[in-house]
């Protein structure tokens, strides 16, 4: 008699936390819903700080371990906004336009945020596409990323 009210108390909970858990996934539903409707139409700007990996020396001791090569931070300025591609148009991809790195300038606000909004409304693929691999180099100068900060 105990098992069995053990198991209907552990059954009710069950049901009681599925219920929950499916209300909480139709909530999300609508809320990604939304994001997806309204992220193209939204420009931002963002400061990401980031530790990148030095390059290791070419000098290598003959006895004991290797010096570590340490990290440097990089601090890259940045407008960004959503977009998607003709060819797959439910899948939102991030656009940016690099303003500065490290403090240096890479192009002015007015030309970042005009440049990524004209990029963003093209139907072109290609304009988008090249947008992106501009933001991987960075401005034309390559950098790569171990950890973000």
């Amino acid at each position: 008699m105990r098992l069995c009210a053990a198991v209907c108390v552990v059954l009710s909970q069950f049901t009681a936390f599925a219920i929950e858990l499916n209300s909480a996934l139709r909530r999300l539903a609508e809320e990604a819903a939304v994001f997806s409707r309204v992220a193209p139409q939204a420009v931002s700007e963002e400061t990401l700080l980031q530790r990148v990996r030095n390059k290791p020396s070419r000098f290598q001791p003959r006895q004991g371990p290797a010096p570590d090569p340490g990290f440097r931070s990089r601090r890259i300025v940045s407008e960004y906004g959503y977009t998607t591609f003709e060819d797959s148009p439910g899948v939102l991809h991030e656009l940016r336009r690099v303003i500065e790195v490290d403090g240096r300038p890479v192009r002015t606000r007015l030309e970042a945020r005009t440049s990524l909004s004209l990029g963003m409304a093209t139907r072109d693929d290609r304009v988008k596409r090249r947008m992106l691999r501009e933001f991987e180099l960075c401005g034309g100068r390559p950098w790569t990323v171990d950890s973000a900060v």
